[in-house]
């Protein structure tokens, strides 16, 4: 944390958007030390643990919000953490000298975990569909956008296409590199990180590129991509670590007054394609936890037979047996509640994303 501190306040960057600060104490002294070059900064709680995000800038903010996701993992898988994190979206308006307006957008997309077996794809898919929806109502105060972040989605799968092609943003990389597949561009799991697994480095893993630099612009505006590259070198000097398990992703633009008033072209066969994706991914998700619902039944049902059967035919010290039936009792609790009321909760989440996803299908054939 020292080590980014120093590196935010050299003065190389006007707006900083971060992810993963979980403790408002490393937030605190990140904005402290940085404060001579980015007098104004902000942390947007959530949660239990708080969200993670902050944005530090050299620009007056002049307007925040945050939105917290309707699906977003689970309480009890406590080694994954994303619920307690109460992730979302945060949101800040920055005005610049010259009188230029930007959304600013920070988010931290729920882990994967498995590439193989993602249990959070929908609640993914949703996150991204909710960030490019929130965009999509509340750029148009502003004259520049722009979305940084830890997306945990990788090129070409369903969260990236969301953000870009309903929001039609652009990938900075992209915009300055092009499609091809470069190194480089990696941001996790890279050979040169300390944190990157040895396996993977014995495997010769490239890494993959999941943190990025969203932007577009209205009508009144031209911007364009002069740099976008990984700033920071592979450890901190003078030390044996890198500055995190993520690299860095900094953007240089070029933003000068627009000399037509035409509308950017947005890829309407893009966007239908996607939205159309996310309602097959709602459909398996909506099956799943009819399935999932179902089994946390089954199981109450067991742990209550389990408990009353010892309580009735087995003998044991009442002090054992008192801690016995407690336990079942809580395990039983827990499975009604997963059974019932969480169910429930994330059903109707998926629900309302499903239905927004429709709507916007039903306005893009009327269309």
């Amino acid at each position: 944390m020292q080590a980014i501190a120093e590196e935010i306040s050299s003065g190389k960057y006007d707006l900083v958007l971060l992810q993963e600060v979980w403790v408002k104490k490393d937030f605190e002294s990140i904005r402290v030390v940085a404060s001579s070059v980015l007098p104004y900064s902000l942390y947007f709680h959530s949660g239990v643990i708080g969200s993670g995000l902050c944005v530090l800038s050299k620009f007056k903010i002049i307007d925040s919000f945050y939105h917290q996701w309707v699906v977003n993992g689970y309480f009890h898988k406590i080694h994954h953490g994303d619920w307690f994190g109460g992730k979302g979206v945060g949101y800040c308006k920055v005005v610049t000298n010259e009188g230029i307006k930007i959304n600013v957008y920070t988010a931290h997309l729920h882990a994967e975990y498995d590439t193989n077996h993602d249990e959070y794809l929908a609640h993914r898919f949703l996150q991204a569909f909710d960030t490019s929806q929130l965009i999509r109502h509340t750029r148009h105060s502003g004259d520049i956008t722009i979305l940084g972040g830890d997306l945990n989605t990788e090129p070409g799968s369903g969260a990236y296409r969301m953000l870009i092609h309903n929001t039609n943003l652009n990938d900075a990389f992209v915009s300055k590199h092009g499609t091809r597949p470069d190194y480089l561009g990696c941001t996790n799991e890279t050979l040169e990180n300390s944190y990157t697994p040895r396996q993977l480095r014995r495997q010769n893993h490239p890494g993959k590129r999941i943190d990025y630099i969203m932007f577009s612009s209205s009508n009144a505006y031209n911007m364009s991509t002069l740099e976008c590259k990984n700033p920071l070198p592979s450890c901190v000097p003078g030390q044996g670590f890198s500055y995190s398990d993520h690299e860095a992703v900094s953007t240089t633009f070029e933003i000068s007054l627009s000399m037509t008033d035409e509308s950017r072209v947005v890829n309407l066969a893009e966007r239908s394609r996607v939205l159309h994706d996310g309602l097959k991914v709602c459909q398996k998700a909506l099956e799943k936890l009819e399935y999932r619902g179902s089994a946390y039944f089954i199981c109450f049902l067991a742990s209550t037979v389990l408990s009353i059967f010892l309580f009735i035919f087995v003998t044991m010290p009442m002090f054992i047996s008192s801690i016995c039936h407690s336990l079942l009792w809580l395990v039983s609790l827990f499975f009604l509640y997963m059974a019932t009321v969480w169910n429930m909760m994330e059903r109707n989440g998926i629900l309302s994303g499903f239905d927004g996803l429709e709507v916007n299908i039903r306005s893009l054939e009327e269309t």
